[in-house]
This record gives C-alpha cells, structure tokens and sequence, in this order.
C-alpha cells in the first residue's frame, strides 16, 4: 500500500504510475491525480502540449505511425501481430475486391455489434459495405438491379 501525495489516500501500489528513478519504483502520486493535474496543465496552456507533442512526432515518424495503428488495431482487440497474419492470409489484398492498397493500409471489418473483425478491406469496399448497412440482403439487391442495367448507358 502506498499513500498518494495530492489525495493522500492510502492504495494498492497497482493504482501509481511506474517511475525508475523513485526509491519504490511508484510515482508519488495515484493515476487519478497524476490525470487530473495533467488536465489541469493541459487547460493552462494547450499550445504548448501541442507544440510538444507535434516536435515529438515530427522527431518519431515511425513510431507514431506505428503507435496510430496499434491503437486503432486495439479497437477491434487485434495485436499488429494478428493483422499481419490475417494480411499475409489474404495475400495482401483487399477481401472482396483482390485489389492491393497502393501504399495504405487495409481497413479492419468487423461485425459492428460484436466488434469482431471479419476480414481486411480497401477503403472503398469497407465504404460500401457499410453504405449497404452490412446487409447482406441490400448488397444481393444492389447486384440485381447492377445486373439489369448491365450495358444501360
């Protein structure tokens, strides 16, 4: 247990920040504060978290694109990991249409109640997918009336 400087409640040490250079290893303060003091900071003077987190990723450009799809990969409770294998199973291509992203990367599907991903799609097949409501029943008509008009101009 330790005891929090800005609360002063007594917590597990679970509920503090890590922090090296301290005797326990814990940061002096509890993860609630150490939040409220850095919403606090940020209020006073928002230029400047901006001005240093925009340096930062000027400085990182691999690792904040890397850190931008991790996050958005942890959405859908994927690792990189995982969406590379599901890639490499797709033979690096889009899942409806075959066609390979020029120089992007291919959007997660996933059952919007679930969350669950179902495959990789190119920007424009996970658009329409989701244009048709991911209705089954509305993309097999959109088939039908493309097939009707087939040759119409």
């Amino acid at each position: 247990m330790k005891k929090c400087s800005v609360c002063l409640a007594t917590k597990p040490p679970m509920d503090f920040h890590k922090q090296k250079r301290a005797k326990d290893g814990l940061f002096p303060y509890c993860k609630i504060c150490n939040s409220a003091q850095a919403r606090a900071a940020y209020a006073l003077n928002p230029s400047r978290r901006l001005s240093l987190t925009r340096a930062w990723r000027a400085a990182n450009p691999d690792k904040t694109k890397n850190l931008a799809r991790v996050n958005r990969l942890r959405t859908y409770g994927i690792t990189l990991e995982v969406y590379e294998e599901m890639l490499a199973a797709q033979n690096n291509c889009c899942a409806i249409c075959g066609n390979t992203p020029n120089g992007r990367t291919l959007s997660v599907d996933h059952d919007h109640e679930t969350k669950k991903p179902r495959g990789l799609l190119c920007l424009t097949c996970n658009t329409a997918i989701g244009y048709l409501q991911d209705s089954p029943d509305i993309l097999r008509q959109a088939a039908l009336y493309l097939d009707s008009h087939e040759g119409a101009a």
